[in-house]
């Protein structure tokens, strides 16, 4: 059955059985009736769904009277990495917390995450830039310039929200500057002004539309064995080929903790280093 003829939120489900089957090795009728608030006749009915659509991917376990993924287990609703598991964690502890319940899992006691400071963006900032993203329309509003420590006006055409892995920004073109580039949202001091619309739009931006390519390898500064500890670390085993838009290259570097001209890491610690082209 193509997923497209399954609800919505039968999907949702199928993908917490697989999370939950395919790291915790066991899945039974609670996992869903404690997280959707559902009676266990309903969460059997979706489990034999599953099982009909899928029926190679969970083997039903007398000893652990739940279901274990299958040696061909293949996942179908969710991408079987280990950060989605963790970061699914993490949302059904925010969810049980504003549910007023402590945890759905013991497992989510024995993991945790480190969380970024959050950032607040104010929605009357985002949801003019989004409309401006859309329609290719000029906005006005004051930004705080980290140069010079003033609110400054300008006159942007956004074109995309970006986040950075750290935080988010709009990418566009800024008339007072004369160039495209990226504000941090979190600067933004006034509801944006929606102007006329502008010729300066997505297609006019070559950092944006160019693709541009790194190699990165194990710093050469560790010997043979801590650089294959390295390698394993990011999943390759000689280099690790990564291709992004120009305009986020430099994300991209200090994601990576790989000096770059914005930033600089100390390079007798730092695990990866861009690789010279010959």
């Amino acid at each position: 059955m193509n997923q497209a003829n399954i609800k919505w939120d039968q999907q949702i489900r199928f993908r917490h059985m697989e999370i939950i089957a395919l790291w915790e090795g066991r899945l039974n009728t609670n996992h869903l009736c404690q997280q959707f608030g559902i009676g266990r006749q309903q969460a059997s009915r979706d489990i034999n769904h599953y099982l009909k659509l899928h029926p190679s991917n969970l083997d039903y376990d007398t000893k652990l009277k739940g279901y274990r993924p299958s040696g061909r287990f293949h996942a179908k609703y969710s991408n079987g990495s280990l950060n989605e598991y963790l970061h699914h964690l993490q949302q059904l502890e925010f969810w049980d917390a504003a549910r007023g319940i402590e945890v759905i899992s013991s497992t989510a006691q024995l993991t945790s995450l480190v969380s970024l400071a959050e950032r607040p963006v104010d929605p009357k900032v985002v949801r003019p830039l989004l409309n401006a993203c859309r329609s290719g329309h000029r906005v006005k509003m004051h930004y705080a310039s980290l140069a010079s420590g003033n609110e400054v006006e300008r006159v942007f055409v956004p074109h995309t929200l970006v986040h950075d892995g750290f935080r988010w920004h709009c990418r566009g073109y800024c008339e007072t500057q004369k160039a495209y580039l990226d504000l941090v949202l979190t600067r933004i001091r006034s509801i944006p002004k929606r102007l006329h619309a502008s010729e300066h739009l997505k297609e006019g931006d070559v950092d944006w539309n160019e693709q541009v390519s790194f190699t990165a390898v194990p710093n050469p500064l560790f010997n043979p064995k801590q650089q294959r500890i390295v390698a394993a670390d990011y999943g390759f085993e000689t280099e690790l080929h990564i291709t992004t838009r120009k305009a986020l290259l430099n994300y991209q570097l200090r994601a990576l903790q790989i000096s770059s001209p914005i930033q600089q890491f100390d390079l007798n610690t730092q695990m990866l280093v861009v690789k010279p082209e010959l």
